[in-house]
């Protein structure tokens, strides 16, 4: 039987790839003004390559760059968009580790004026992704949720925004424009990485959204609407699926008006991957169902 070649897939992956020790080497020197960015994009080419070859030797379709010219999976959105400041504040929110020890999450910017996309977040990679791999090029953004619930609303004091609604409209607004310049670029597989509605089923994340006057049921709501208005304008062609975790439906669980708002399996669109946080890893595809298949009891991913 032929392979398929478009999503979904049997076997699958998130796509955030460990970066080899000299790229992270290379990417350090160039901060520190010690390498050149010809010199580091030439390095990133040679460990892209690498890495591909990697996925398809073990027989995998879908195919990632393994997010190698990133510093982090959700800094695209930060660096490539406008109206965000360059001062950085902390975070509400830490990692827990399996040893006891916690990390508080990078500090974040805030909003200080209108949102611009002033570069590709996903987009000028994919480029060199799609040329580079027989497999189906596989493309990745954070979700339009990560530009407000680090900080919540606070992000938004001072900013031109009257209203947390308008905020994230806006941000879906950028990730329309994303997305036209990745299918203009042949994408068929877009992944958004949606980490905070499933976090959100943490009761003790659940008192942090209430101790800066929020609800998490209502960020719910505001998350789920940002996705769809992201994906909007997807190209007919483009198919959706909802891979949504199992914590992702116990956070859902106390907002149902939300659920049907998903993406479902059986519309047009982007493919829409939930993750979690992980004690080892950054993050990690878990089991999973959409809320349309949760119905019948039937589990969307195939």
């Amino acid at each position: 039987m032929a392979p398929r070649t478009k999503p979904p897939f049997r076997a699958d992956q998130v796509g955030s790839l460990i970066r080899p020790r000299e790229l992270r080497e290379a990417r350090q020197a160039c901060l520190a003004g010690k390498l050149s960015g010809a010199q580091l994009a030439e390095i990133e080419d040679r460990c892209i390559r690498d890495v591909i070859a990697l996925q398809e030797r073990v027989g995998l379709q879908p195919v990632t760059d393994g997010e190698f010219r990133r510093t982090s999976f959700r800094e695209v959105l930060f660096d490539n968009v406008e109206g965000f400041s360059q001062e950085r504040v902390e975070t509400d929110f830490a990692f827990s580790y399996a040893d006891g020890s916690t990390r508080r999450a990078t500090p974040v910017p805030k909003v200080v004026a209108p949102l611009r996309r002033r570069g590709a977040m996903a987009a000028a990679d994919f480029g060199f992704l799609k040329r580079e791999t027989r497999g189906t090029a596989k493309a990745m953004l954070p979700a339009p949720s990560f530009a407000h619930w680090f900080i919540g609303d606070k992000a938004l004091a001072g900013s031109p925004y009257a209203d947390t609604k308008a905020y994230m409209a806006d941000v879906a607004r950028i990730y329309r424009g994303e997305v036209a310049a990745l299918a203009a670029l042949g994408c068929l597989y877009l992944q958004i990485d949606e980490v905070p509605i499933p976090v959100m089923s943490d009761p003790k994340v659940q008192a942090i959204i209430a101790q800066r006057g929020e609800d998490h049921r209502t960020l719910i709501d505001l998350y789920v609407d940002a996705i769809n208005d992201a994906i909007g304008d997807r190209p007919p062609a483009w198919r959706s699926r909802c891979t949504c975790a199992a914590a992702t439906r116990a956070s859902l669980a106390s907002a149902p008006a939300a659920t049907s708002r998903l993406p479902s399996a059986s519309s047009a669109g982007s493919r829409l991957t939930a993750i979690c946080s992980n004690s080892t890893r950054r993050a990690r595809a878990i089991s999973c169902r959409c809320v349309s298949c949760r119905k019948t009891r039937s589990p969307c991913s195939v």
